[in-house]
C-alpha cells in the first residue's frame, strides 16, 4: 500500500485541477491518480454519470479487473446492499465507507462477500460528485484486505473534495466537442441497433449499430463493452424484474463529440434465448437540452422558462405556463442569460442548439 500524501497541498492541487477546464476524461483520470495517493487507495473507481438516471456513462478504474465490472454494475443496480450510490444521493454529505456502513461487519454486504473479497479488496470510500444539486459523477476508494480500512477522516477528505469534482465534471460538458481520433469519422446519422445475448454477448448488428459501438467505446472504458451499454442493460435488468423504475437510458457524448442516446429494450418473440435490443441514436433537442441547462448552473425555474423560450414561446405565455409573473420570467431570462454567457433569446438558441451539435 503505498503511503498517504498529507490533505493540505495535494487537496489544493486537486482543487485546482478541478477548476482548470478539463475534458470529463482528463479530470476523470486526475482524479483517479490523485486520489490514490491522497486517501492511499489499492484500486479505484471513477466514473461520469446521466444527472437524471445516475447511470454511468464513462469512466476509469485502477486496479479492478475489466470482467469485475458487470458483477459490480448489477449490484449497484439490482440487488440489496449497503452504501450504494442511490442512497448516498438522498444525503446532505454524500459520502460514506462500508465499514462505517455494516458497524464493521463487511460481511454483511452482498459486494464485500461475492466480489471484493475474492478480489483480495477490503474496505470501500464511497462519494457522488455533485454541483448545482446535480450528480455529475461518483467515485468507489477500495483499500487491499485487511482488518483496518478508512476512518472517518479519510471520509472528510473526499467530502472536501467532492463538489469541486462535481463542478469540473459538470463544467466539461461545456467544452466544445471533445477531440476525436484524427481517423474518426462523423457519427452516423441514423440509429444503429445492437442485439445482445442474456450474457451480454453482442449476437448482431446493424451496419450503423457497429459505427456507434466504435463512438461509445473509450480506451479508458473498464469493461468489455461500452460503459454506457452497461449501465442500460443492467438498468433494463432490473426494472423487468420490478426492482427499478428508472428508464433504462443515457445520454452520452462520442468519441467525436456528438451527443447520443443509449437505451434497451427487450426482444420478444425469438425462441427461448432472453435477447437484448440496445438503440444508439444522435440526441434530439428535447432530450439533450434539458441536461446542457443544467450544466451551465440554472435553477430547476430558470431550466424551465429557458426551455420554453428555446421554444419560442414569448414571455407571457411563458409567465402563463408557469402561472407566474412576466416580470419574474424576465427576472429568469436576465440570470439565465448571464449564466449562459449571451445576451438575446437568439442568442441562448445558438449556444445551447449550435454550440453542442445539436439537430
Amino acid at each position: 500500500m503505498a503511503p498517504a500524501v498529507g490533505p493540505g497541498r495535494a487537496v489544493d492541487a486537486l482543487v485546482a485541477r478541478c477548476h482548470a477546464g478539463l475534458d470529463a476524461a482528463t479530470l476523470q483520470r486526475e482524479v483517479v491518480q490523485r486520489l490514490g495517493r491522497l486517501l492511499s487507495a489499492d484500486a479505484v473507481f471513477c466514473a461520469s454519470v446521466d444527472p437524471a438516471t445516475l447511470l454511468f456513462t464513462g469512466a476509469l478504474s485502477h486496479e479492478i479487473p475489466a470482467d469485475a465490472t458487470p458483477r459490480f454494475l448489477a449490484n449497484e443496480f439490482f440487488e440489496d446492499d449497503v452504501n450504494k450510490f442511490r442512497a448516498l444521493a438522498e444525503r446532505r454529505v454524500p459520502v460514506d465507507w462500508l465499514d462505517h456502513a455494516t458497524g464493521s461487519r463487511r460481511a454483511a454486504s452482498t459486494r464485500y462477500r461475492e466480489i471484493m473479497a475474492p478480489l483480495g479488496l477490503g474496505d470501500e470510500l464511497r462519494s457522488l460528485f455533485r454541483s448545482g444539486g446535480e450528480c455529475w459523477g461518483v467515485v468507489c476508494l477500495h483499500r487491499e484486505d485487511a482488518p483496518s480500512g478508512f476512518s472517518e477522516a479519510d471520509a472528510r477528505v473526499l467530502a472536501r473534495v467532492s463538489a469541486h469534482v462535481g463542478e469540473g465534471l459538470r463544467r466539461s460538458l461545456l467544452l466544445e466537442a471533445a477531440e476525436a481520433a484524427l481517423e474518426a469519422p462523423d457519427a452516423p446519422d441514423t440509429p444503429g441497433v445492437l442485439l445482445l445475448d442474456d450474457a451480454h454477448a453482442l449476437v448482431a448488428t446493424t451496419a450503423a449499430g457497429d459505427r456507434w459501438l466504435w463512438e461509445l467505446t473509450h480506451p479508458d472504458d473498464p469493461g468489455p463493452l461500452p460503459l454506457a451499454i452497461e449501465a442500460v442493460l443492467v438498468s433494463l435488468r432490473a426494472l423487468r424484474a420490478g426492482r427499478s423504475d428508472g428508464v433504462p437510458q443515457v445520454r452520452v457524448r462520442t468519441r467525436s463529440g456528438t451527443w447520443a442516446v443509449v437505451h434497451a429494450s427487450a426482444m420478444e418473440g425469438l425462441g427461448t434465448a432472453a435477447q437484448v435490443a440496445v438503440v444508439v441514436e444522435r440526441a434530439k433537442r428535447s432530450e439533450l437540452a434539458p441536461l446542457i441547462l443544467l450544466a451551465y448552473g440554472l435553477t430547476p425555474r430558470e431550466a424551465e422558462v429557458a426551455q420554453l423560450a428555446l421554444q419560442g414561446k414569448a414571455n407571457k405565455a411563458v409567465a402563463r405556463e408557469l402561472r407566474i409573473s412576466e416580470h419574474t420570467v424576465e427576472d429568469h431570462l436576465k440570470s439565465i442569460f448571464a449564466k449562459v454567457g449571451v445576451g438575446s433569446r437568439g442568442e441562448l438558441t445558438a449556444r445551447i442548439f449550435t454550440e453542442h451539435y445539436l439537430p
